[in-house]
């Protein structure tokens, strides 16, 4: 009987942990969300209108490619051999 006393004892602890753990977690997720919501109000009020990203912006890209144009360069000889030997290179 002393030890089911003792090991009811030793779960009542366990459950008074968990639910502070719950309490804190809670506390924490409170505490995250008003300075989120204060973070996001304040560069709101700072920022708002005076960036041109801001504003809706329309891009239209079209599916033509280099080669289409004649423009295609060869990329071949683009890194040029260097005049002299560097880290015992010969």
């Amino acid at each position: 009987m002393g030890m089911e006393g003792s090991n009811f004892s030793a779960m009542e602890k366990e459950m008074i942990k968990l639910e502070l753990i719950e309490e804190l977690q809670h506390a924490i997720d409170q505490n995250y969300r008003r300075l989120f919501d204060a973070a996001k109000d304040h560069w709101e009020h700072s920022f708002a209108g005076k960036d041109p990203s801001n504003t809706c912006v329309s891009v239209r890209i079209g599916a033509t490619s280099a080669e289409a144009h004649g423009t295609a360069q060869s990329r071949t000889g683009y890194l040029f051999k260097r005049p002299f030997p560097v880290n015992g290179e010969t």
